[in-house]
């Protein structure tokens, strides 16, 4: 039975309101007292913002947790034709950005990176038959002068590098110490673009600023890179 005085309260609009929905809830689907449904914002991850390379990293690190090694470094080189370098000189700000050290410590990146890197040294690289008719000269073979003529090579442009020095490699080879770099590593990784691309290596060639009119004529694009 009510209390008279709780009749009372009602009739004089003395009592604490309640929000209450007056349609279905069905659509609900987080519980009956839930305001709003969780979403989920599409964002990059850490480990690929921090990347300069951009390398999409959680997606090699699934191929590589399931065994998929080769697919793996495919995904590697997309982006980055030296992997077995970089997985050795690379400071990885993708492994400081990682973040799984909320929970215990970061995913060795680095470590994996380099991993895959020395199991491409025997990969040739997968090799698409594109031809554009276009022939593109890059003066100096350094870590820039490699990267230009890969992704040239990879849009069927038929490269020629041109080298003052002995032997390439550039700030790679006689900027960083045998130590950190190996230079038998170095030498693989080179002769695996080399050959997978058929560049054309010129090494002891040096190209003084008169031959460059020379260079501008015979090539369609002439990309210095020291």
């Amino acid at each position: 039975m009510i209390k008279l005085k709780h009749i009372e309260a009602i009739r004089n609009g003395d009592f604490t309101g309640l929000p209450i929905s007056d349609t279905s809830t069905a659509v609900n689907m987080t519980g009956s007292w839930k305001f709003f449904r969780p979403t989920l914002k599409p964002k990059k991850s850490p480990c690929l913002e921090a990347c300069p390379l951009h390398i999409l990293i959680a997606d090699y690190m699934q191929e590589f947790a399931a065994g998929n090694h080769l697919a793996a470094l495919e995904i590697i080189r997309r982006n980055n034709p030296m992997p077995a370098v970089t997985g050795r000189v690379c400071p990885h700000f993708c492994q400081s950005a990682c973040n799984r050290t909320d929970f215990d410590e970061a995913v060795l990146i680095g470590d994996i990176e380099r991993a895959l890197g020395d199991l491409g040294l025997a990969q040739p690289y997968s090799v698409e038959n594109q031809v554009c008719h276009e022939k593109a000269a890059i003066i100096g073979s350094g870590p820039a002068g490699l990267a230009a003529a890969v992704f040239l090579a990879r849009a069927g442009v038929k490269v020629t590098i041109f080298e003052q020095s002995e032997a390439p490699g550039g700030l790679l080879r006689y900027g960083i110490p045998a130590y950190r770099l190996p230079r038998q590593i170095l030498e693989k990784e080179i002769k695996n673009i080399v050959e997978s691309y058929s560049i054309d290596l010129r090494c002891n060639h040096k190209i003084e600023s008169a031959g460059l009119d020379n260079l501008r004529k015979e090539y369609d694009a002439v990309i210095t890179a020291p």
